[in-house]
């Protein structure tokens, strides 16, 4: 972690480089050098190389196995998902900015990138201008799936000729890639990708925030715009989204002290949550399965 690519030599051969102690490392992984390695002692060099993990890149995404004694298929995991989620063409987006977001325990995180149901409550001086809450059509691709907001300028579809109508212009479309990954893509020149894994404690997540345009901002107008579309969405995750589901968090111990039934002491899912019921539905698949490598 915080390794550097760097020159080595007259050569210029790219290696990696520890900013701490300086080993030097090939781009295989092997160890090739050694800071002041006479006054560290001897060692086995080849012994000491960079743990290998499987990887794959598609559809714009590295895949990587975090367990070096497993191997994916990353081909067979995402299925026929896959194509829905590489016409996003990824690989072309520019890189705009990248944050990491302290956030709430798994669940109460993971469900809230699933539904539309809470965006007029939560989300009204945020992205909810611009989405009608309450509104989704779901395709699923087995654990993976893909969700359809309306934008609210649907409505303006009713009076025109059905002929010249441009769906993609209003709908918002949200790709879930099982477990973690979640990529919203935004009308227009931006795109926002999150990425959410598990924090230090059972009530902790940390979410990469990765904001990506279509093009590196060219004009003073561009950098505002992509600057505005940043400010945005981190309003709508972290002060709104995050904030509220912290507190709901909060008191979910105090429930038993508080002489709460056990039988209530869970979450329903509406049947206008499709998303969150079968990402649930996912889950206990997995925990279900014996080893399950996800």
């Amino acid at each position: 972690r915080g390794a550097q690519i760097c020159p080595e030599g007259a050569g210029h051969t790219r290696v990696l480089s520890c900013p701490y102690h300086a080993w030097v490392y090939g781009l295989d992984g092997k160890l090739t050098g050694r800071y002041a390695a006479d006054t560290f002692g001897d060692i086995e060099e080849a012994q000491y190389g960079l743990i290998e993990l499987q990887c794959a890149e598609r559809c714009g995404v590295i895949w990587v196995m975090l367990n070096a004694e497993q191997d994916f298929d990353i081909d067979d995991w995402l299925g026929d998902f896959a194509p829905a989620l590489g016409s996003l063409q990824l690989d072309t987006w520019h890189l705009y900015e990248q944050r990491d977001l302290e956030g709430p325990g798994w669940k109460a995180t993971m469900d809230g990138y699933l539904e539309v149901y809470h965006h007029n409550l939560v989300h009204g001086q945020t992205v909810g201008q611009h989405t009608v809450g309450n509104l989704l059509v779901l395709d699923t691709f087995g654990p993976h799936q893909r969700l359809t907001f309306g934008r609210k300028s649907l409505g303006q579809l009713a009076q025109t000729p059905t002929e010249t109508w441009q769906p993609g212009e209003h709908i918002r479309l949200i790709h879930s890639c099982f477990p973690n990954l979640s990529v919203s893509g935004i009308l227009g020149d931006f795109c926002l990708v999150s990425q959410i894994f598990p924090g230090p404690t059972p009530d902790k997540t940390v979410t990469r925030q990765s904001i990506l345009a279509a093009h590196a901002p060219r004009t003073s107008e561009e950098q505002q715009a992509a600057q505005n579309f940043s400010a945005l969405v981190l309003q709508a995750v972290r002060d709104e989204d995050y904030a509220i589901v912290a507190g709901i968090q909060k008191n979910l111990p105090g429930l038993s002290a508080q002489g709460v039934q056990a039988d209530k002491q869970h979450f329903v899912f509406g049947r206008n949550e499709p998303a969150v019921q079968n990402y649930h539905s996912w889950v206990a698949k997995f925990m279900a399965q014996k080893g399950s490598q996800w």
